[in-house]
């Protein structure tokens, strides 16, 4: 599964759970089209809002 071992998705569930903010956390996501696979950077940051995980994306980058 792609989410397996995702800093991004680690982020997301500590802020949750902990109400830890995280900031810059960089990742490259490599995503399966129809005419083959592009990679996506991206770096984004946590924080709690109330009951919600807000999740900001800072830098957004793809091999198009």
């Amino acid at each position: 599964m792609n989410c397996e071992g995702c800093k991004i998705k680690d982020a997301i569930i500590d802020t949750f759970t902990t109400a830890n903010s995280h900031n810059g956390i960089s990742t490259e996501l490599f995503i399966q089209k129809s005419n083959g696979t592009k990679t996506y950077a991206l770096q984004v940051s946590t924080e709690k809002v109330g009951d919600l995980a807000l999740v900001r994306i800072d830098r957004y980058k793809t091999d198009a």
